[in-house]
């Protein structure tokens, strides 16, 4: 019955997104793209997981509904107007100016400096293991130092600049509708560091940044020039990231996962303990986070400091004064039966708010989306296109955590709204200036 509504409410959800917004990529299909998969593959029941209470689901379903009603709140009170004096000719704009050169810029400025640091940090990896392969033949002891914090001697936080990178090379590969060469360069810094971490969280965050980033400035890019795009030089692009996206997260995978049978798992999933494109480990990652849920919400597991989760950042930055004692950066995990410490974004939003925060949260969520797809829509200004970037990276990674406690949405989204904001402000008073 689950796995029959869920089809039923995806396809419902996907057909009003799209008439709501007139495009098939907008915030309620990616919800659903993040959600339906998970759901469907638990019930599968290829691992097999304990039953799920009732209430729970009723929680999963309310948090949706939430979302989906928070989108309909501003839909309902603000029609998408696009006013021609709100936004001039987009390609004299400060982003496309002079063969869009400060773009060109910032992407070898913040993705140059992310590769450095991303380098610094292993170098240090290596003089503690020796070589590349010492390295990733102790993945799983990288991993649990990084758990610890044990590594010592690494630049912190300044390898975030390659998400930085990430998103202006988004914005310039949309407005020339391909994959520019480009893009490898903040790509290579964020494969690079989660290897050297023995981490996959990054490499689908600065993945779901690029995807969003690059599918809304391209419909907004051929909206305002009246243009139609080849989708051809787009599949052959994503095809290539598709590629490092896999080649790089099946590397973890196999050196930091030294056991693929899992208990409680079903022979048919036990006959793909070798293969590469869908193993044990895989369908664990993209089926199990409702079990934790589910456990969390038996346990009335709760946060001990007020949006600790949420805030994580902030309480691990002011830690270091000692005014509070640092929260954990990775939570509780629970034998469902195979141990798993996720357990999609609603746990942390369990933790931190209860279960009126399962409803708040999701809506405020929604607004929000909603409210800056139309402001960037109206305005193209890619400080609004950043905010309305990382708010679907949250929707994206929502499966797996809530994305706003890590430090490669936190940063980036901090650079790039002071950035993007100053550099729009300044090229306004010249504009205004210019026309007086």
């Amino acid at each position: 019955m689950v796995s029959v509504i869920t089809v039923i409410l995806s396809v419902a959800t996907i057909l009003l997104g799209r008439v709501l917004f007139g495009k098939w990529f907008n915030h309620l299909t990616l919800y659903i793209a993040a959600w339906a998969p998970i759901i469907l593959l638990f019930q599968l029941k290829l691992i097999r997981y304990q039953d799920i209470n009732s209430f729970v689901w009723y929680l999963i379903l309310s948090a949706f509904l939430s979302f989906v009603l928070g989108t309909l709140t501003v839909y309902t009170s603000r029609r998408l107007k696009l006013s021609q004096t709100e936004i001039n000719d987009i390609t004299q704009d400060v982003w496309m100016r002079n063969d869009q050169r400060l773009l060109k810029i910032l992407i070898l400025f913040f993705g140059i400096i992310g590769l450095l640091v991303v380098i610094q940090n292993w170098m240090v990896l290596l003089k503690e293991f020796g070589t590349i392969q010492g390295v990733l033949l102790n993945a799983s002891l990288v991993y649990r130092m990084r758990i610890e914090r044990s590594i010592e001697g690494q630049i912190p936080y300044l390898f975030t600049f390659s998400y930085v990178s990430m998103f202006f090379a988004a914005v310039f590969s949309a407005s020339r509708n391909k994959i520019s060469l480009l893009t490898l360069l903040p790509f290579t810094g964020v494969i690079l560091k989660e290897i050297s971490q023995s981490s996959r969280a990054g490499i689908l965050n600065a993945f779901f940044l690029y995807i969003a980033t690059f599918l809304i400035y391209r419909y907004f890019y051929q909206f305002r020039l009246n243009v139609k795009f080849s989708n051809y030089k787009l599949v052959t692009g994503f095809m290539v990231v598709a590629i490092l996206l896999f080649l790089s997260t099946t590397l973890i995978r196999v050196t930091r996962i030294t056991n693929e049978k899992f208990k409680g798992a079903t022979s048919e999933l036990n006959e793909l303990e070798a293969n590469a494109l869908i193993s044990p480990s895989l369908y664990l990652y993209f089926s199990g986070q409702i079990g934790t849920f589910n456990k969390v919400i038996q346990k009335e597991e709760r946060s001990k400091l007020f949006a600790e989760k949420t805030l994580t950042m902030l309480y691990g930055t002011i830690a270091k004064f000692d005014i509070v004692k640092r929260p954990k950066d990775h939570d509780q995990g629970y034998f469902i039966p195979v141990w798993i410490n996720t357990g999609t974004f609603l746990r942390e939003i369990f933790m931190d708010y209860g279960y009126l925060g399962l409803v708040v949260v999701p809506f405020i969520l929604g607004l929000l989306c909603t409210y800056y797809w139309y402001r960037f829509f109206e305005t193209g200004s890619i400080f609004n296109l950043t905010i309305l970037s990382h708010l679907y990276v949250i929707v994206g990674f929502s499966f797996v955590i809530f994305v706003v406690r890590l430090s490669t949405w936190v940063f980036p989204i901090v650079i790039l709204t002071i950035v993007t904001y100053l550099i729009e402000k300044k090229d306004s008073k010249s504009f205004n200036k210019t026309q007086f």
